[in-house]
């Protein structure tokens, strides 16, 4: 008869010669909004702002669908490339740890809500649209104040729909794989409060906006 110390000492044994393999719960973090694992060196971290812009949809989406035309937010691109294309290329230097750090930021998907218009021929959506792009030729990596970093991945959408007359949902979240902090909710807020400044000083404000929040 097998003692059970003896079979206690056979399992420990075959526990310790099988190798234990380790699956990752969630894959790396793509163009895909899902849960995600950033590369070594790099932390996910992500932002939503978001405003009710009581202006018609249509003049506020002429300020900022542009992809290529990006003064609305405080910088323009140095370089672009296919600018006619479906997904134009714009090349932008933001500061990142407290030097300025070159980035390439393609159009992925851009989508009319009415159906009707081409964003490579027009910046005038009466429904509203939605944009996604994300920053290419990654990992990019910098010597910041701090030391050096990576950008091993950034991608952000804008979301901006009709919901009323002269009232506009205005949705624009980020996430990334940054080795630095940064806060994106402030550069947002901003930009997003520049183009309430500027509708309103055009007439084309019913009210004030309400927002931007963030979270």
């Amino acid at each position: 008869m097998v003692s059970a110390r003896l079979i206690l000492a056979l399992l420990a044994g075959s526990a310790a010669a099988t190798p234990v393999t380790t699956k990752q719960m969630f894959p790396s973090c793509n163009a895909n909004p899902q849960g995600c694992v950033c590369p070594k060196g790099t932390v996910f971290q992500s932002s939503t702002s978001y405003a009710t812009v009581y202006a018609d949809t249509g003049d506020l989406t002429e300020l900022i669908s542009n992809f290529t035309n990006t003064a609305w937010f405080g910088t323009s691109p140095t370089k672009i490339f296919g600018g006619r294309s479906m997904h134009p290329t714009r090349l932008l230097i933001g500061d990142v740890d407290g030097v300025p750090v070159p980035t390439k930021e393609q159009l992925m998907v851009f989508t009319d809500y009415s159906g009707k218009s081409d964003q490579s021929k027009t910046t005038r959506f009466e429904d509203g649209f939605f944009m996604k792009f994300q920053v290419i030729d990654t990992p990019i990596k910098y010597n910041g104040n701090s030391g050096p970093g990576i950008i091993a991945g950034s991608w952000d959408t804008m979301d901006v729909r009709r919901i009323g007359e002269q009232e506009t949902m205005w949705v624009w979240s980020i996430y990334v794989c940054f080795s630095s902090a940064f806060p994106f909710y402030e550069f947002h807020e901003s930009a997003m409060k520049n183009i309430s400044t500027t509708l309103g000083s055009q007439g084309k404000l019913s009210r004030d906006t309400l927002g931007p929040f963030s979270v």
